[in-house]
């Protein structure tokens, strides 16, 4: 596991998250799933008992990849940001028309399009202009999903009679065994519905490709860009595994989400499948929420105002949709109508809070994150919400004890760890700081190996330490990360004139200036870098705009006065 230190080696060199899981539509799923539910409850309990059996021997005539073709998936996505991806998706349950995908493969919309495998004169037609055009694509929506173990669930419009239902092994593969998968659209294949075939070399808990820790299937079958979300099924076509990424640095190494994980998964997603209890759509619209699903939670929070239109929290619900859209002001009516409700919703309050921190009214943000806290004292989110904001008001030893106390309570809150680190940096202590960075960037790289804020905290930490050329780097990773980011930018501009790197500082602060004219200080640190550079006639209109815009610190007017002189004095 590698240090903030190491990784800037390696390189060459907040808003608040509230939700926390995902998934529904209003679908046609009219079939009940209490005998898929059953079936997953059995392979639970099989998991103790491996003397369990895998199922009939497929019939000879009958091979794997003729089984399970049609039952196979080629999922496209596309989003105006992003563009086009593809991945491949296997039917889980046909009744219902339930396709299971990797998270990654969706991430990022709501509706995805599917097509399935096309015969003619009984042939499979792998000619992709041909298969792939617009008039065979299915639509289908996310209905859930889960980013820590890389798994989806969506659902087709419709589904032909011949996809049927893949079937899942009563218990995990084992060494040794024969797998055998088929890809939409692999990688590197000049063709459709790509079948591959390897063995398994172990089942254990491990890293998924994504960074999360799951259980996991290990193989040496080819795996490729497009294999993403593909079923991976034994000699007897019973689902195994879901594929999803391999190692770059290594030969023949596949990682697939293994069945343990799978019908852990489902047993949460399947809830998410047209739900009618309040518990259900609640559970469904916060995981949608939590993957930005907007829309699909909004529909979801809607029906279930309109089914108990006495409840505050469907509402509080509308309200965080609303935000999410950034359609603020009608936001603030669903969090008011809320409280108006119900004063003990949480929710709502924190909703309110939000909408303080993004106008930078953090007092009343603080104000509100109370109101939350006491209404539910045990929801770190709100306590979280709270300490976050403190930060923003600089109140950085009330955050330190904040988040302190939200660790004692869940020890592993990367966030809390991480807030923590930034209070102990801000109040000089570095050392403290960095060891909070390390912990996270080694337990959680997949969140903060490119978190801009997190190097722009070392940098300030390492420059605190008087480590300076660590420093330097750290805050050119920060802005490799985010170039945008105004106060690196700002800070590696006023170290490098510190430092006599004039030239470059001056190449620096120019981009910082454009983003953000109006800063004082970086108006003081490109007039002192030009000044450094011997070039003082483009060097004092700045310093004394800098002067202009923040007149009341003195130790910045006193510097300025301080260069002015020398300028003054050198041109005597």
């Amino acid at each position: 596991m590698l240090n903030v230190s190491q990784w800037l080696k390696c390189s060459g060199l907040a808003i608040l998250v509230w939700w926390c899981s995902g998934a529904a539509v209003n679908g046609q799923g009219s079939q009940d799933l209490s005998q898929l539910s059953q079936n997953i409850k059995k392979i639970k309990t099989n998991q103790q008992n491996p003397s369990s059996t895998n199922g009939d021997k497929v019939d000879p005539e009958n091979p794997v990849y003729r089984q399970i073709l049609n039952s196979v998936g080629y999922i496209v996505c596309q989003t105006e940001e992003k563009g086009g991806w593809q991945g491949t998706g296997w039917v889980l349950n046909q009744e219902n028309r339930l396709m299971v995908t990797n998270h990654h493969v969706i991430e990022g919309v709501e509706e995805c399009v599917v097509f399935l495998p096309e015969f003619k004169d009984n042939k499979l037609v792998t000619d992709k202009a041909e298969t792939l055009r617009s008039s065979r694509g299915i639509r289908a929506q996310v209905i859930d999903s889960c980013r820590e173990c890389d798994l989806a669930l969506i659902q087709l419009e419709s589904l032909p009679e011949s996809a049927k239902s893949l079937s899942l092994a009563e218990t995990s593969a084992s060494p040794g065994q024969r797998l055998h998968s088929i890809a939409g659209n692999s990688a590197g294949s000049e063709s459709l519905w790509i079948y591959s075939t390897g063995y398994v070399r172990q089942v254990a808990t491990g890293m998924l490709a994504n960074g999360h820790e799951s259980t996991l299937l290990e193989s040496d079958m080819a795996t490729n860009q497009g294999n993403s979300g593909g079923p991976v099924v034994n000699d007897q076509g019973q689902v195994v595994a879901v594929v999803e990424g391999h190692r770059t640095d290594a030969r023949l190494v596949s990682i697939y989400v293994d069945l343990q994980a799978v019908v852990n998964y489902l047993e949460e997603g399947l809830r998410c499948v047209a739900p009618e209890k309040f518990e259900d759509m609640e559970h469904a619209i916060r995981r949608h929420l939590a993957e930005n699903r907007c829309d699909t939670a909004l529909k979801l929070a809607t029906k279930a105002h309109q089914q108990n239109k006495k409840l505050a929290q469907p509402l509080a619900y509308r309200g965080w949709c609303f935000l999410m859209k950034e359609d603020l002001d009608t936001a603030r009516k669903e969090f008011e109508k809320a409280i108006q409700k119900d004063d003990q919703c949480g929710d709502a309050h924190a909703g309110l809070a939000q909408l303080a921190v993004l106008t930078d009214d953090y007092e009343t943000a603080v104000d509100h994150f109370s109101t939350a806290i006491g209404c539910d004292a045990d929801n770190l989110k709100y306590q979280i919400g709270r300490a976050q904001v403190r930060l923003l008001l600089a109140d950085f030893e009330t955050a330190k004890k904040d988040f302190q106390r939200i660790l004692k309570k869940e020890s592993n809150r990367h966030d809390a760890m991480f807030g923590l680190g930034t209070a102990e940096v801000q109040l000089g202590n570095f050392q403290a700081g960095m060891a909070q960075f390390d912990l996270v960037l080694a337990q959680y790289p997949s969140h903060y190996e490119n978190n801009a804020e997190l190097f722009y905290q070392a940098a300030v930490a390492f420059e605190g330490m008087e480590n300076i050329e660590t420093a330097i780097g750290s805050y050119f990773r920060a802005l490799e990360i985010d170039p945008q980011m105004v106060e690196a930018r700002r800070e590696l501009g006023g170290l490098l004139v510190r430092t006599q790197n004039f030239g470059q500082a001056i190449e620096i602060l120019n981009a910082a200036n454009e983003l953000y004219a109006d800063d004082a200080y970086v108006n003081f640190y490109l007039g002192a870098a030009h000044v450094g550079n011997g070039d003082a006639a483009s060097g004092r209109p700045y310093l004394e705009k800098a002067m202009e815009l923040d007149a009341e610190d003195e130790s910045l007017t006193e510097e300025i006065n301080a260069l002015i002189e020398h300028i003054d004095g050198a041109a005597n």
